[in-house]
C-alpha cells in the first residue's frame, strides 16, 4: 500500500514539475535545504540544515519555511520530506523543528512552537538501519515518534 502511494506521488511530482513549479535553495552554508513547491501547492523539502539564528549572519530557514509551506487547520506541513543521507549538515534541526508523532496527537503546544508536520518521509535504506551499516547518526537524525 505504501509503495503504491509513493509511486503515485512520484508520478504526480513528474507531471507537476514541468508546470510552474518553484525551487528554493536556502543559504545554509555547508549542507543542503531545498523546498520544491509544485503548481498544486504540494511541498517537497529536501534535507534540512536549520541552525540556531543567534546572529544576523545566519539565515533563518525555519522562519522562511513557516512562510512558505501550507497550513491545515493552523498546522504547518510539508507533503514530502526527503533525507538524502544522514550527515548532520543534511538533517540538522529536524528533531527540534519538525513534529514526530501521530498526526492526531499534534497539540496546541506543538502549534505554538511552529513544529512542521511531515506527511511522507523518504530516506535511504542504508541510513535507516545504522546498526547494520555501523553508522552513528547525528542526534538531529534520530527522530523519536510520540
Amino acid at each position: 500500500m505504501l509503495f503504491d502511494y509513493n509511486k503515485v506521488l512520484i508520478q504526480k511530482i513528474k507531471r507537476k514539475m514541468a508546470n510552474n513549479a518553484t525551487l528554493k535553495y536556502y543559504p545554509v552554508g555547508n549542507g543542503d535545504t531545498s523546498l520544491i513547491t509544485l503548481q498544486d501547492k504540494t511541498t517537497i523539502l529536501v534535507d534540512c540544515n536549520i541552525r540556531n539564528c543567534d546572529n544576523e549572519d545566519t539565515y533563518d530557514v525555519k522562519k522562511d519555511l513557516l512562510k512558505s509551506v501550507q497550513y491545515n487547520n493552523g498546522i504547518p506541513y510539508v507533503d514530502v520530506f526527503i533525507l538524502t543521507h544522514g550527515d548532520q549538515d543534511h538533517c540538522r534541526g529536524f528533531k527540534k523543528h519538525f513534529y514526530q508523532g501521530a498526526p492526531e496527537k499534534y497539540s496546541e503546544a506543538d502549534k505554538k512552537e511552529g513544529l512542521i508536520r511531515v506527511d511522507t518521509m523518504w530516506f535511504s535504506k542504508g541510513r535507516a538501519n545504522p546498526r547494520r551499516y555501523h553508522v552513528v547518526l547525528p542526534n538531529d537524525c534520530r527522530a523519536t515518534f510520540k
